[in-house]
């Protein structure tokens, strides 16, 4: 199933370098969508994300480090989004191995299908900073440079060019926008499917409920969250130091959209949402009943870093409810490979 994810999120690695891509001028584009043409250039239309469901954990795209001069290493459920502006990503380096996380100042995420391990992208990565933790190192990385093989190299450059002229007479949602290359490199990041979860919080007399998708396990002994600085989450968070953490199950992917404006806010009404909620065991946080499982999760750290805040955290309960298929988020480029391919997830 697949459907467009709201508003939101040296090139010298890659043989094709990224402005090169975008081929056609603003005027040419321009021509393009108002003549209808964009059907007959790029094929159908290619949504941004799409939402797929999948058992956890997803196990179609394997993600390696590599380069640095060390191994290659599996970090297919060690990467995660901290940063959207600019566009940082980190891995997390367990305590045995801190010196591999000092020798991995330029490397690369690469992005391979499980089934025959054929590649499907590249992210360049320069590293911005390593944060020492008591288990490891939480490294992060400036996102430099990205190679996309989903689709071939004129419907990409297409596809590329359409997506620029569309991000850029939409106007700015919510006063946000990401550089381009980062929303491209972006792109590339969520050809392995995320998963979305719904952070239930309370402090202080406010309660809030939203989805999240910038998260993830590292292998430095925490769990990465990666709030927008903006939210008034940040400081319900930050002085509860308290969440529950709701993997939902693809059926409720409309309703959990319903969910995106409680970014904006402080305080919810809980009689409204559009889901029957109980409360967590530990916490006592409210969390969706139709849940497939809730972790309940204690912030230790919390770190600004470009326009967001990262929050690591420690599990304090693991429920396992009920089997399904999680919602996840995908790269629209890397489904509709699967779609042509005749296996779309």
């Amino acid at each position: 199933m697949g459907r467009k994810k709201g508003d939101n999120p040296t090139d010298a690695f890659f043989a094709v370098r990224e402005p090169e891509e975008v081929l056609l001028s603003p005027t040419v584009i321009r021509r393009i969508a108002r003549r209808g043409l964009s059907r007959i250039l790029l094929g159908d239309p290619i949504p941004q994300y799409a939402v797929v469901g999948l058992q956890e954990p997803q196990r179609e795209v394997v993600v390696t480090l590599e380069g640095g001069g060390v191994p290659r290493r599996d970090v297919t459920r060690n990467n995660v989004v901290v940063s959207l502006r600019p566009l940082l990503l980190a891995v997390g380096f367990p305590g045995t191995e801190s010196a591999e996380a000092d020798r991995r100042d330029t490397c690369e995420l690469v992005f391979r299908e499980a089934s025959d391990g054929a590649e499907l992208g590249r992210i360049g990565l320069q590293k911005a900073t390593s944060i020492p933790l008591n288990a490891g190192h939480y490294v992060v990385f400036a996102a430099v440079g990205h190679s996309d093989h989903c689709l071939g190299p004129t419907r990409r450059s297409l596809h590329y060019a359409y997506q620029w002229w569309k991000t850029r007479s939409r106007g700015e949602p919510h006063n946000f926008r990401m550089e381009f290359l980062d929303f491209l490199r972006l792109w590339t990041f969520y050809v392995c499917p995320r998963p979305v979860a719904l952070i239930s919080v309370q402090h202080d007399g406010s309660d809030n409920l939203f989805p999240m998708d910038l998260i993830g396990p590292t292998e430095a002994g925490y769990f990465s969250l990666a709030l927008r600085n903006t939210s008034p989450s940040v400081e319900l968070i930050s002085k509860s130091r308290r969440i529950a953490l709701s993997e939902v199950p693809v059926e409720l992917a409309e309703a959990v959209y319903t969910l995106g404006k409680h970014h904006r806010l402080r305080n919810i009404d809980l009689t409204a949402l559009p889901f029957e909620v109980e409360v967590s065991s530990e916490f006592r946080l409210p969390v969706p009943s139709a849940a497939l499982g809730v972790v309940e999760l204690y912030v230790e750290r919390v770190h600004p870093l470009g326009s967001h805040v990262v929050f690591l955290a420690r599990p304090v309960s693991d429920q396992r409810r009920r089997s399904g298929r999680r919602m996840f988020h995908v790269a629209g480029l890397y489904q509709d490979r699967r779609k042509r391919l005749g296996s779309p997830l």
